[in-house]
């Protein structure tokens, strides 16, 4: 009976992204770009782009020509699945043009339902922080990794807000926090390393804690259970994701 239920929620969960994939191909424009900019690295000087005919798309690939100044990053606005991200080109003087990540059916199942949901400098700037959390999210891409599965990472130092014209994650000392209460620490050290969001409760926090329930009720000073949410809840968990094998 239990390898009945296994299999009939196994086949569930896949037709249901196969599906959720084939809708999504079938539209015009898997990737649409919205906008384009060269931004250089020193000045923080932007020139937008206002012809991006150096993009072209040949069946499902996308093509980028990076044969711009070295100086400066090339950073595209584009939309995908209905979400606005933005990714960055730096140029290469051994290639002149780059394919833009491609976002597969495993993209989907394997993506990382994480992101950040708070940010706290040293000098309480809330609103400039509100943008940081911003710009992290937007530029994590559709699978939630900074494209480290396309081998085509983005470092923090080089993440631009349009807003400020500044480049907000360098020389700055952040502490950040995810859904899941992990938490982060960004400084000089590491803002020329490409960030990577983890995919569940922080370890650390597990080995501090015998049990999560111990964490967010040491965590959170009000927390009633609600036996009818935490059923519904359970239920929406079971049928509303795919479960990571």
């Amino acid at each position: 009976m239990v390898n009945i239920l296994k299999f009939l929620f196994n086949f569930y969960f896949e037709m249901k992204y196969r599906l959720l994939f084939y809708f999504t191909k079938r539209e015009n424009n898997i990737v649409d770009i919205q906008n384009a900019y060269l931004i250089n690295r020193d000045t923080k000087e932007l020139k937008s782009i206002d012809n991006i005919n150096f993009i072209k798309k040949i069946g499902h690939e996308i093509l980028v020509d990076t044969n711009n100044q070295n100086n400066y990053i090339l950073d595209i606005g584009f939309k995908w699945n209905k979400k606005e991200y933005r990714i960055q080109f730096a140029p290469n003087p051994t290639k002149d043009r780059i394919i833009f990540p491609f976002f597969s059916l495993n993209d989907i199942k394997t993506k990382a339902n994480n992101q950040i949901i708070m940010i706290q400098d040293d000098f309480g700037n809330i609103e400039m922080n509100m943008e940081r959390n911003r710009l992290i999210n937007q530029y994590c891409g559709p699978i939630g990794d900074f494209y480290k599965s396309k081998n085509h990472g983005i470092p923090l130092s080089n993440l631009y807000s349009l807003k400020y014209k500044d480049f907000l994650f360098r020389d700055v000392r952040l502490k950040m926090e995810d859904i899941f209460l992990n938490e982060y620490e960004i400084d000089e050290t590491n803002q020329n390393d490409v960030f990577q969001l983890k995919r569940n409760l922080d370890d650390t926090k597990l080995n501090k804690y015998s049990t999560n329930e111990d964490y967010i009720l040491k965590t959170y000073d009000k927390f009633n259970l609600d036996w009818k949410k935490m059923i519904i809840g359970v239920l929406d968990w079971i049928f509303g994701k795919k479960k990571n094998e």
